[in-house]
């Protein structure tokens, strides 16, 4: 709780009324940001209730891709720390003691995930933030597996949390590639309805039988990443391939900046960039 406090005091130093204010940004970030919601009022100033961009998301197969991506990732994320504490018993500690060895992963995964949304925002590359740390995370799931010292164990976990930084990465990487906020608003609400139907399968894989080095359940979770791996793989495609369509047929030459494309675009143009 006074960490939670701590942060939110923090807030007032940091966080700012309006871009026009933030001295943490440069003058030029200050003016995309600025362009960019104005962008996004002119859009929602004439876009009302459509039911046609609600059934959009319901037709859209990337939607359901989408939604195989999320369902993936977190099943990892909900089951994969169950096995932790029997780590931590493994070297040793108990009661409070174990409590903070438990702890300490999370302060990395805490660190991670707000060190990828910097580099992710200041250079895009959703896919890779994406694809990496589950790259990463699957070679610990590999140790786990193959490993008994239990002090080496304990360290995989700190890989193990790069789980993080994919669930963080998907929600703006979905929300910048699905225009028209009412299909973008019903896609994400049934993107994460699939996703959290994770948290019911996760609670099935790691059975006290399999202790204390829960084997069958790593496998399950290498598997899921695996599944996750190729659906944000197919995503990526997808996209790029429209995006190249998108280029040819409005004759941009390759090797144009993003921010040389969307130059001079407002309203319903910038809203429709990366959907189809």
């Amino acid at each position: 709780g006074i960490i939670t406090i701590g942060f939110g005091l923090l807030t007032l130093l940091f966080l700012t009324a309006s871009p026009d204010t933030a001295s943490w940004l440069s003058e030029r970030e200050r003016q995309i940001v600025v362009l960019t919601n104005e962008a996004d009022r002119a859009l929602k100033a004439h876009e009302g209730f459509s039911r046609a961009q609600i059934t959009s998301a319901f037709t859209d197969p990337r939607t359901y891709l989408w939604g195989l991506a999320y369902f993936a990732n977190y099943i990892p994320v909900y089951s994969v720390v169950l096995s932790l504490p029997t780590v931590v018993a493994g070297l040793g500690h108990t009661g409070t003691g174990a409590t903070v060895m438990a702890v300490w992963p999370y302060f990395v995964g805490f660190a991670l995930v707000l060190g990828a949304g910097w580099t992710t925002d200041r250079w895009g590359a959703r896919f890779v933030h994406y694809a990496v740390p589950i790259g990463v995370v699957m070679v610990a799931l590999v140790v786990l597996i193959a490993e008994t010292d239990d002090t080496v164990r304990y360290g995989m976990f700190f890989l193990v949390m790069f789980m993080f930084v994919p669930i963080s990465t998907m929600w703006s990487w979905l929300a910048q590639n699905v225009a028209g906020s009412n299909k973008r608003a019903a896609a994400t609400g049934l993107v994460f309805s699939m996703g959290n139907l994770g948290g019911i399968a996760s609670g099935w894989i790691y059975s006290a039988e399999w202790a204390p080095r829960f084997v069958p359940g790593h496998a399950i979770n290498l598997a899921c990443y695996a599944v996750a791996l190729v659906a944000g793989a197919c995503l990526w495609w997808s996209y790029r391939r429209d995006n190249r369509l998108r280029d040819r047929a409005e004759g941009i030459e390759r090797g144009v900046s993003v921010y040389q494309r969307r130059k001079g675009l407002l309203g319903e143009d910038l809203g429709d960039l990366g959907d189809k």
